[in-house]
C-alpha cells in the first residue's frame, strides 16, 4: 500500500535509510534511538472516477500523507538536513512506478513545520503530501 511504496522508494534513494531501521510505513516506533523517518497515511481527497461512484471504480487514488522526522535528542540540525532530503525526494515526484503502482505525482502540501520537540527533547518535522496514483 501507499505507506509501504514510499518507504521502498525512499531507502532506495541514497538519502541514508533503511526500511525497518529508520524508515517505516507507520508512527516511529518508540524504541528506535536513532534519526527516523514515519508516516501516517491520510484519507486525502475523493478517487476520481468516470461516472458516478456506483458505476465505475476509482480511475485515481488522491490520498495524503505526513511524513515524521524525528532526530536524537539535541538533533535538531542533523534531522533538518534529512527533513530536507525526505521533502526533496518526494516534492513533486512522478509520474513514476513505486512497487508496480503508477504514482501520476506527489505534490507538497506546504513547506517542512518544526522542530517541535517531545518529552526527551528529541525534534521533530512535519511535512505533508497530496498524492494521485492508480489504485493500489
Amino acid at each position: 500500500m501507499l505507506g509501504d511504496e514510499l518507504v521502498t522508494y525512499l531507502a532506495a534513494a541514497g538519502v541514508g535509510l533503511v526500511a525497518g531501521t529508520n524508515v517505516f510505513s507507520s508512527t516511529i516506533p518508540d524504541t528506535c534511538s536513532v534519526l527516523a523517518v514515519g508516516m501516517v497515511e491520510l484519507s486525502g481527497e475523493s478517487p476520481i472516477r468516470t461516472f458516478c461512484p456506483s458505476l465505475s471504480p476509482d480511475l485515481v487514488q488522491r490520498p495524503g500523507v505526513q511524513i515524521v522526522v524525528r532526530g536524537v535528542e539535541n538533533g535538531t540540525s542533523l534531522a533538518r538536513a534529512k527533513a530536507k532530503q525526505v521533502y526533496d525526494q518526494l516534492a513533486n515526484l512522478g509520474p513514476v512506478i513505486l512497487s508496480g503502482v503508477l504514482y501520476f505525482d506527489v505534490q507538497p502540501e506546504g513547506a517542512i513545520h518544526g522542530p517541535y520537540f517531545d518529552e526527551t527533547n528529541r525534534p521533530r518535522f512535519l511535512m505533508s503530501f497530496q498524492i494521485h496514483k492508480d489504485p493500489s
